[in-house]
C-alpha cells in the first residue's frame, strides 16, 4: 500500500465493541510499536496496560470529573521523563 492509499483508507473509530483484546494480541501490538522511529533513537516509550475493572474505574471517574467541569490532574507524569530523554539523548550524541 502507498502513502496516498494509506491516508484515504484511513478512519477515525470512536465506538468500540466491549470485547477484551487477549493478552497476546496487546503483546503483539506493543511489540510491533517498539519498531517505531524516535528522535535521536531515544526510545523514550513507556507502556501501561489497563484492563478489567481498574481500567473501567478510571474511566467512570474521568468521564465523572469531565461532567462536573473539573480538570483532571494525572497522578503520574504522562510526558517523556524529562531526565531519562535528556540522558537518553546524550548517550545516543557520543556515538
Amino acid at each position: 500500500m502507498d502513502v496516498k492509499d494509506a491516508l484515504n483508507a484511513r478512519r477515525s473509530i470512536r465506538g468500540f465493541k466491549p470485547t477484551p483484546l487477549s493478552r497476546e494480541l496487546i503483546t503483539e501490538i506493543l511489540a510491533a510499536a517498539t519498531r517505531a522511529p524516535s528522535t535521536k533513537n531515544a526510545q523514550p516509550w513507556e507502556c501501561i496496560v489497563l484492563t478489567g475493572d481498574l481500567l473501567r474505574e478510571i474511566g467512570e471517574a474521568n468521564v465523572l470529573a469531565l461532567r462536573s467541569g473539573r480538570t483532571l490532574k494525572p497522578e503520574v507524569e504522562m510526558a517523556f521523563p524529562r531526565g531519562h530523554f535528556l540522558a537518553r539523548s546524550q548517550e545516543v550524541g557520543k556515538l
